[in-house]
């Protein structure tokens, strides 16, 4: 289960303005009826690459320079006004593409060429628009990469080399040396400084500085965008003011016992349970710079119950519609901790091999491996894997066993809100 699905009009930072399940032949048309101009993160092309190694690589530096910058978009089908014969970045009109082979041979001929042409693979999205004026339209949607940068290692007479290519507003242009080290640079320190924020908040966690306090153990759960410190990003916060929270699996307390209100760090929602008003067993904190924090008693026992993961889940998924709500674009590191499991113990279902003194997990904190959500479409599900496995080896056992052998969720069908 997507985090996109059931959305109808949720954006992500991108030129076309929705997530990629939900595009429709409407949102192409407006780009031309709006004379919407080509950016940085959109570029209008009236043909398809050919065979021809200028052609093909002329694709892959496109293609790698959205990836190596903020990401974007490659609309094929869409003719550009041209003034003194120059193009102007403005959509004229749609076009019919020359195509070799069916629109499924055209998209797994692109795919191809990415794949075997880039380095680091990344991870495009391509589809069809059929009923546009001058029929279909092809799409190549780039994520803004966390393993970037990427560089075009397909080459021939015109490209005498393997080169890194990054975007600006009026095309790509090769990356010298500084900026290569650059972007090595901050693609690393983009790591360091996500992981270090994770670290400071559970130290503020254990240190009883939150909010949520108790011998109880709990589950932290930080969702922290890549570009979380990129100057360039920001938020508007104030859009979260008349947001309904409503039931959710973020917010299992009665909405008449929640609290939420602007504060310095951002927004911040709290649940209470309806005897004791003075500390929260709940709360999500929205900070300004797109990161989500939640904190939640998981149970009143020294125990992790069966349902563990399929509330996880439920849980993450509901956080990251927030994020949807705010046009933060992935990826997205999910970082899940238990906390206060000193006397805690893993509880597993009847029967099972495992059970025994090793299930127990004895310990203040247990931080589970990060998580990387490279886009809204993809199952959290499957994503949350590494870290339910870790959870499992640290009780004793191989895996998690909610998981098929491929790494696809095969445990109880989980029904969201």
């Amino acid at each position: 289960m997507s985090v996109t699905d059931n959305f109808s009009t949720q954006t992500v930072n991108l030129m076309i303005g929705k997530s990629w399940n939900n595009i429709k032949e409407e949102d192409i048309k407006r780009l031309v009826d709006d004379a919407v101009p080509e950016s940085h993160t959109l570029d209008y092309k009236e043909e398809l690459p050919n065979e021809s190694a200028k052609s093909e690589l002329d694709f892959l530096c496109d293609v790698a320079s959205f990836a190596n910058a903020s990401g974007g978009e490659l609309i094929f089908g869409i003719k550009e006004k041209r003034e003194e014969g120059r193009p102007t970045a403005i959509p004229e009109a749609f076009v019919q593409l020359r195509m070799r082979g069916t629109l499924d041979e055209t998209k797994r001929r692109l795919e191809s060429l990415i794949r075997s042409g880039i380095t680091p693979t990344i991870a495009v999205k391509i589809s069809h628009f059929d009923n546009l004026p001058a029929g279909p339209v092809i799409v190549v949607r780039v994520p803004a990469s966390w393993a970037a940068p990427h560089m075009v290692t397909r080459y021939g007479k015109d490209f005498l080399k393997p080169q890194f290519y990054q975007r600006h507003n009026g095309g790509n242009h090769p990356m010298d040396i500084g900026e290569i080290r650059a972007a090595f640079t901050v693609s690393e320190s983009r790591f360091v400084r996500v992981r270090q924020f994770r670290t400071e908040r559970l130290d503020i966690i254990q240190a009883d500085e939150a909010l949520v306090d108790g011998p109880q153990p709990r589950r932290a759960i930080h969702l922290l965008p890549i570009n979380l410190f990129d100057p360039n990003t920001s938020l508007d916060i104030s859009r979260l003011e008349n947001r309904t929270w409503g039931q959710s699996p973020a917010f299992i307390g009665n909405p008449r016992w929640r609290s939420s209100y602007f504060n310095f760090e951002g927004y911040l929602i709290q649940d209470f349970a309806p005897k004791n008003e003075s500390k929260p067993f709940a709360y999500v904190q929205i900070f300004h710079a797109g990161a989500i924090e939640s904190i939640k008693i998981v149970s009143d026992y020294q125990h992790i119950g069966n349902d563990f993961e399929v509330n996880t889940i439920r849980q993450v998924k509901d956080l990251a519609k927030i994020l949807v709500d705010l046009e933060v674009s992935p990826p997205i590191l999910i970082m899940l901790s238990l906390l206060r499991l000193k006397n805690a113990h893993l509880m597993l279902p009847p029967n099972t091999q495992y059970s025994g003194p090793q299930n127990d997990l004895n310990r203040e904190l247990l931080p589970l491996p990060e998580c990387i959500l490279e886009d809204w479409d993809t199952p959290i599900e499957n994503v949350l894997r590494p870290a339910f496995n870790a959870l499992y080896q640290s009780a004793g056992m191989p895996r998690s066993f909610n998981h098929d052998k491929d790494g696809n969720w095969n445990g109880q069908e989980i029904a969201f809100h």
